[in-house]
């Protein structure tokens, strides 16, 4: 039981109130006879009942018409009308007055009877299998079990939700001595063991005897630890001046398991260094990941993804994970069955299968697994075959190898799961296709090896991969350049359009590189409109030249969701800083964040700047990753350039004839004034002439 806290407060207001009318905790069936009330409240609100120091606020709860605040509303007039006896063995009807409130202390909930679905609430009780009772009220919004257990030894009535006890029962005895509450013992955490497992009880009650049983019902007096060979529940109680603590009970099963230990630096299987799907399979068990990637710090499961742990060898009855640190925890392994505990990101899964499902919430990763079988591991005198290349993604065609380590033995596979076939020699996959294949000599098989190999869609254009389904896997066939790289993200372009690859998998590629044809990802769209290519295998560069790479010259106004993924320079702009130094913006209010960490501009204030930039979105807009911010010089004048083309010709003079004429052709002024008498005429049309004939 937990020990209560504190409520000081309510203890005061309370006092008054009850007077002589105390209330004291239903511990037997003795206590349930006619003419006295009862109230069900949570423990942590029972302050001033019976001589019961501490509480909450947060489950205040109240009787005879105390006003008090249980969070969600004021409950006035709180009664509870007598509980009428009809035989021990028979059925109890407990019946709520009208507006009368029973309160749980579970959430701030209030259950009340006078509404439409509860006007005639009561609580029948009956004897339960095990020799105690169970009170159910079956008009309640929410359905509770208030059950007294005999042979647990805890002696009380306890309130249910499921199987989370949230409330007590209490009774109005005003000749009832004050509750004393003894502090319960501590006993180890329930658990498994091979051969043998010491029992210490840790005594949290200073003064107190400590007693423990094997049945709840005949107790020995704790001395010293005791070893436990069999399966067990242990019972454990202190006792003080008379008075008993809650008891504590845990169960310890004894298994005699083999255990097969995985670890990913010993034991990589298929995934080595690539993200994709990877099995590992050692001595009868088998660890088979939708996606993820292994090397030699981690199996790593990435979101959404599953881990199938199963075994050829024998029931699985625990499994242990070891996680890694950070945001890759252990406890985003979520299983399909069975009891799991996570503790300081080591995750421990307890039940009766073969196999195993687990879901990741969010990327996990696990330097160890460890696997107990409920018999001893096999002795493996045949090894299993080995896959070359082991499971993967492909484009076109995979060859498949298989090799024994047991020399003379015959190796077996098959084809999603169809007829056994005798390997002679290396086959060839053109579609996506899961192997199983196991070795046999001398009438002995060795446990059974898998790997799948996933065809993917072919793309051979940006274009292309960007018209994909979200979370769609492909293979990129055509050449793309690399335009711009930090750390894992890598953004890319071709003829068609741009992109970035992004993951860990990503290694360093020179600006301007091409990339080999064959990488593979996953497209996803990521906030709904930057087109990544996520878990990425292969990416290599080529040896040919390094292109140059230019940005793309746009104004401000042109910079929106289609320039995302470009590498672009916006020039002449107003820049303000912002509170967080990582930020600026444009007087337009379009965000800069420093994602590459260049170094900013002292001073922004009377200045404009070029800001050469990657193209990302967040927060519902567009925002730049500035590459480099220089102060802007201003334009530059090419004196006979009337059109702007950055040539001068004689589409130059027509130009300016045509303005001249008010023909409403659009020129630079600046670079039509060749007299430098600060207005484009008639002078400059017959300079512009002289300048195209050679004159000066």
């Amino acid at each position: 039981m937990k020990k209560l806290f504190s409520l000081l407060t309510l203890a005061l207001l309370t006092m008054s109130a009850w007077g002589a009318n105390t209330y004291v905790k239903v511990t037997s069936t003795d206590q349930l006879v006619a003419g006295k009330k009862y109230i069900v409240v949570n423990e942590e609100a029972a302050a001033g009942m019976g001589g019961i120091t501490g509480g909450s606020t947060k489950y205040a709860a109240a009787i005879s018409g105390l006003t008090i605040d249980n969070g969600v509303t004021d409950i006035e007039d709180l009664a509870v009308e007598e509980l009428t006896l009809g035989g021990e063995t028979g059925a109890w009807t407990f019946e709520m007055g009208e507006g009368a409130y029973l309160f749980w202390g579970s959430g701030n909930s209030v259950n009340t009877t006078d509404d439409a679905t509860a006007a005639t609430a009561k609580w029948t009780v009956t004897a339960s299998a095990n020799g105690g009772y169970i009170l159910t009220n079956a008009g309640a919004t929410e359905t509770r079990v208030l059950q007294y257990n005999a042979n647990s030894g805890q002696e009380r009535f306890a309130c249910y939700k499921g199987t989370q006890k949230d409330a007590v029962l209490y009774v109005q005895d005003p000749n009832a001595a004050p509750v004393v509450e003894i502090a319960a013992p501590t006993l180890p955490a329930a658990q498994t063991f091979v051969e043998s497992l010491e029992i210490t009880i840790t005594n949290n009650e200073a003064g107190a005897t400590l007693y423990y049983s094997t049945d709840g019902l005949a107790w020995t007096a704790y001395t010293a630890p005791f070893t436990l060979t069999e399966t067990t529940t242990v019972y454990a109680k202190a006792s003080k001046d008379g008075h008993d603590s809650p008891v504590v009970s845990a169960t310890y099963v004894k298994v005699e398991p083999g255990v097969i230990v995985f670890t990913s630096a010993t034991d990589p299987g298929n995934g080595t260094a690539s993200a994709s799907a990877w099995t590992v399979t050692k001595e009868g068990v088998t660890l088979d990941c939708s996606n993820g990637w292994v090397d030699a710090n981690s199996y790593r499961i990435y979101k959404d993804q599953t881990l199938t742990i199963s075994s050829t060898a024998g029931t699985i009855v625990k499994i242990e994970i070891v996680g890694n640190s950070g945001s890759h925890l252990v406890s985003n392994l979520v299983p399909d069955a069975g009891e799991y505990t996570v503790e300081n990101n080591f995750g421990t899964w307890e039940g009766t299968a073969t196999s195993v499902v687990f879901t990741a919430s969010a990327q996990a990763r696990a330097s160890e697994i460890r696997v107990y079988l409920d018999g001893d591991a096999p002795i493996i005198t045949v090894a299993a075959p080995v896959f070359n290349p082991s499971g993967r993604k492909f484009a076109g065609s995979i060859e498949v190898a298989l090799t024994c380590e047991t020399e003379g033995a015959d190796i077996y596979y098959m084809l999603n799961d169809g007829d056994e076939i005798l390997y002679t020699a290396p086959f060839t996959l053109t579609e996506t296709t899961t192997v199983k294949a196991y070795a046999e000599k001398d009438g002995t098989e060795s446990t059974m090896a898998t790997a799948t190999y996933t065809r993917l869609p072919e793309v051979a254009t940006l274009a292309e991969a960007n018209a994909l389904a979200t979370k769609t896997d492909f293979v990129f066939t055509g050449n793309v350049v690399a335009v711009y790289q930090h750390k894992s993200n890598l953004w890319v372009k071709d003829a068609t359009g741009v992109g970035l690859i992004y993951g860990n998998q990503v290694p360093t590629i020179a600006e301007g590189s091409t990339i080999k044809s064959g990488w593979d990802a996953q497209f996803y769209i990521f906030r709904g409109h930057i087109n990544e290519y996520q878990y990425p295998n292969n990416v290599e560069a080529t040896d040919a030249p390094l292109q140059t790479i230019e940005a793309t010259e746009y104004t401000e106004a042109q910079v929106d969701t289609t320039t995302i993924n470009q590498r672009i320079l916006v020039k002449d702009l107003t820049l303000t800083t912002a509170e967080d130094s990582l930020y600026l913006y444009t007087a337009d209010g379009m965000a800069i964040y420093n994602m590459f960490e260049i170094t900013y501009p002292e001073s922004v204030e009377g200045k404009t700047f070029d800001v050469e930039a990657m193209v990302s979105y967040y927060n519902n807009a567009v925002q730049l990753l500035p590459i480099a911010i220089t102060e802007h010089s201003g334009a530059q004048v090419i004196l006979g350039d009337v059109n702007d083309d950055q040539k001068v010709s004689i589409e130059d003079v027509t130009a300016l004839i045509d303005y001249l004429l008010g023909g409403g052709t659009a020129i630079n002024v600046a670079n039509a004034d060749l007299s430098a008498d600060g207005k484009a005429g008639i002078e400059d049309v017959t300079l512009v002439i002289d300048m195209l004939l050679g004159g000066n």
